[in-house]
């Protein structure tokens, strides 16, 4: 009697997997589980039934019988992190199989799924700011790639869907050599249809009631097809869904990102804009002797990874989790958390420093404390990589990070691009957005995510210690007059959740900001640095010496309001030059213009700090998750 699967199709999620599982069951020799989808490695409360009632499924199959089970829930990271090491305690030697489909597509048919479901019920592109996961299961080489690490290639069979339903009969073919069913399989023509395909949600008791036998035979005989169709629509969602530009944009930004290792992978070019016409005729999708897992071992010897953060809650177990995927040498720096964020970082696995919590903290202490344990545990590492617990580090960032640092030599620091998560879920997200997209090429700074050479970090003396905010740029300073180059690609690096949705939030990050600007300049103001001087000054005149005079000028110092109608005109231009829809370059104007309020707050905070010799606090604006 058999009491495990010979493979498993592991996923993804509404790419036919149950087409092809039933196409399988149906094949004398191979025994398919029932349910379709037991969920055992993944679903914590289905683990817990123990290894008994997992062997249980296979009781009825003969000792002949290749036997196989389809949970799309084995490829859903990160809700469910912990399948594959369960699965290779079991199944050490299982075969995988695994579908993928053009990922926006699959991301329309997953929200139809959930909305039916009733799980979600927001429009869909509101819902793809709330749940991460309509983007997070179709990104294919996230999602895939600890299988290759873990099993090997030759027991990962990936597939193509649009090439899956154009040849049909030949798909069934290879994944029966791949299974070693030595028969020929045959397709059976019968039409397997989702309950999400037909866009109807559901409803328990209406359910219970409407499609009971004695309700369905007397709606059939009294109510006409017309009347019923009629009263169906008002619980079916009529049309497939419809994704708006900018959202399109943002998804064909970070499905591209991963495309690019799928690409490597199997030896072809893959984005969102071709993908369906690249993979309908691609006949045998196997993967190249170029395999980039090589090369990402060879990066995981080369480069570390420190992680920053304080309550992030949900933000850090995203950010270790991206994390995770490209390499293992981790450090994660906990300053004084209460949300349980360091007993998760180390149930990952991630080595945790914690910073002296009756000592004043800061993100320079945090990232200067990761690089010294990270170097004290790995010395022969070249890069480091800072990333914020607020942030995930996109698919293949790594590998494009460490190879433009080889190739340069001169460059210290590169970055890529820094995106916002959830850019629509409020205007001062939106604005964040907008504050990442800055210049690609030779630049003055970077941001808090970047990757700096070892060497550079050991020869500056890391982070300035003494700062509450804005050290980057003063490391990069130093740096520079090191001789040394900064730099930014046009790659994405990180996705960014900034999470301000109140006014009170954005306020205090904009004094923080002020606070910044003023110790910037205090310690780097001179000829021929002069940094942060204009912002500075910019700051005192619109934010207090303005407001004086049109205050003590009453009435005629009204007519000086016109000043801060010329600034917002000259902001918004500056949006319609840079193609900015005209409520972005609108909002950017406005809160732009309302920031000099609390920067010049912040800036005042500064110098008086200064002046008394007080201890500078964090200026904290986040909500713990």
């Amino acid at each position: 009697m058999k009491n495990k699967p010979d493979f498993i199709i592991i996923g993804s999620m509404k790419c036919a997997t149950t087409t092809l599982h039933d196409q399988l069951a149906q094949q004398p020799g191979i025994y398919m589980t029932e349910p379709k989808e037991p969920n055992f490695f993944s679903n914590d409360e289905v683990y817990a039934k123990g290894l008994d009632w997992y062997a249980s499924l296979y009781q009825d199959a003969k000792d002949v019988d290749i036997c196989g089970e389809s949970s799309t829930h084995y490829t859903k990271l990160p809700t469910y992190s912990r399948t594959l090491d369960r699965m290779l305690e079991y199944v050490p030697n299982v075969k995988v199989i695994y579908i993928m489909r053009h990922p926006i597509d699959r991301l329309t048919s997953h929200y139809i799924h959930e909305w039916t479901e009733r799980t979600i019920s927001e429009p869909i592109d509101k819902a793809i700011d709330r749940y991460p996961r309509l983007i997070d299961y179709s990104k294919y080489a996230y999602q895939i790639e600890p299988y290759l690490n873990a099993l090997g290639s030759d027991r990962v069979m990936p597939i193509f869907f649009e090439h899956f339903i154009k040849n049909q009969q030949k798909v069934l073919e290879n994944v029966a050599k791949f299974i070693e069913y030595h028969r020929r399989p045959v397709w059976q023509d019968h039409k397997h249809e989702n309950i999400s395909s037909q866009r109807e949600r559901i409803s328990p008791v209406r359910d219970a009631i409407v499609y009971s036998k004695p309700i369905t035979f007397i709606r059939k005989q009294l109510i006409s097809q017309k009347v019923r169709d009629k009263i169906k629509r008002h619980w079916t969602m009529q049309e497939r869904p419809v994704i708006s530009p900018d959202r399109i944009e943002r998804l064909q930004y970070i499905f591209d990102q991963d495309l690019k290792k799928i690409s490597r992978w199997f030896d072809i070019t893959l984005t969102c804009t071709i993908f369906k016409d690249k993979v309908k005729n691609q006949t045998n999708v196997c993967f190249s002797k170029k395999d980039s897992i090589e090369v990402n071992e060879q990066c995981n010897n080369e480069i570390g990874v420190v992680i920053i953060g304080r309550n992030e809650g949900e933000r850090l177990r995203r950010s270790i989790e991206s994390v995770l995927d490209q390499t293992n040498k981790i450090v994660y720096v906990d300053s004084d958390s209460s949300d349980g964020s360091v007993e998760y970082a180390k149930s990952k696995g991630v080595e945790v420093v914690c910073l002296n919590p009756d000592e004043p903290m800061n993100m320079a202490k945090g990232r200067n404390a990761g690089f010294k344990h990270l170097i004290e545990l790995h010395p022969k590492i070249q890069f480091i990589q800072f990333i914020d617990g607020d942030c995930e580090l996109l698919p293949g960032w790594i590998q494009e990070g460490v190879s433009y640092l080889k190739k340069h030599k001169n460059v210290a620091i590169v970055s890529g691009r820094r995106r916002e998560r959830f850019v629509d879920a409020s205007v001062y997200n939106k604005l964040a957005d907008i504050e990442w997209d800055s210049e690609i090429g030779v630049v003055k700074y970077c941001h808090g995510d970047a990757m700096i050479r070892a060497e550079v970090l050991t020869q500056t003396g890391g982070f300035n210690t003494t700062m509450i905010c804005g050290e980057e740029p003063e490391l990069c300073i130093r740096i520079r007059q090191n001789g040394w180059e900064i730099h930014r690609i046009d790659c994405e690096m990180t996705m960014h959740d900034a999470d301000i949705h109140k006014f009170k939030q954005w306020w205090l990050r904009t004094i923080r900001s002020g606070w910044g600007f003023a110790e910037g300049a205090t310690m780097h103001g001179k000829a021929p640095e002069r940094h942060w001087k204009k912002e500075s000054h910019n700051i005192w005149f619109y934010g207090l010496i303005l407001p004086f005079f049109i205050i003590t000028l009453f009435p005629w110092g009204l007519l000086l309001l016109s000043v801060y109608a010329w600034h917002f005109i000259k902001l918004f231009r500056y949006g319609k030059q840079k193609k900015w829809p005209s409520r972005t370059s609108r909002l950017f104007a406005l809160f732009m213009t309302l920031s000099k309020f609390p920067a010049v707050y912040g800036q005042m905070k500064f110098h008086i700090n200064r002046v008394t010799a007080s201890t500078a606090n964090l200026i904290e604006y986040k909500e713990s998750k």
